[in-house]
């Protein structure tokens, strides 16, 4: 009777969710994952093309020009470090709008990233509308890391410098 009841139950999506939800209360790594998951984080698929169809392309920009270059750094390395956990293949591009944009060309690129740092990936930033697999965030996904959000954040602002550092050790080293 119970095996009939958990198997109606699980072919249900939503009250499968809360019998997930209730199952793992207790587990400590599930609490603290939704303890630093602080907010949204909405994630949007969209198939504008063909290209790289055996990746998920991870579309990195820049912040809309309010910030300044190392927020734009530290910005773009929380976004890599959610590309790592995440398995997805990530491309920066900072933008147009960038404040620390050129006239012309440097180094051969206008992708103001290029112009500092070489590309994380080998596909071209300019390729991203025509890849077949583009994931875009509607929210921060630092949040999900456990990162650093701004005043009274997640972490304190040493634990996620912390974090950042042993971040940059791991792909440095």
């Amino acid at each position: 009777m119970f095996v009939k009841l958990k198997q109606c139950l699980r072919k249900n999506s939503k009250i499968n969710f809360w019998v997930e939800l209730y199952k793992n209360r207790k587990d400590k790594m599930f609490q603290d994952y939704v303890t630093a998951f602080g907010g949204s984080d909405s994630v949007w698929l969209s198939h504008p093309g063909t290209l790289y169809p055996e990746h998920l392309v991870y579309c990195i920009t820049n912040h809309k020009g309010d910030m300044g270059f190392f927020g734009e750094v530290c910005r773009t390395l929380r976004r890599l470090a959610y590309a790592e956990i995440y398995h997805l293949t990530p491309v920066i591009n900072w933008r147009q709008d960038c404040p620390y944009k050129e006239n012309g060309i440097i180094h051969g690129t206008d992708n103001v990233f290029e112009y500092y740092f070489m590309p994380v990936s080998n596909i071209n930033y300019k390729d991203i509308m025509r890849c077949k697999n583009l994931v875009y965030y509607a929210n921060a996904q630092a949040s999900a890391l456990g990162g650093y959000t701004g005043g009274g954040g997640i972490l304190s602002r040493k634990k996620w410098f912390y974090s950042l550092q042993n971040y940059i050790r791991s792909i440095l080293i």
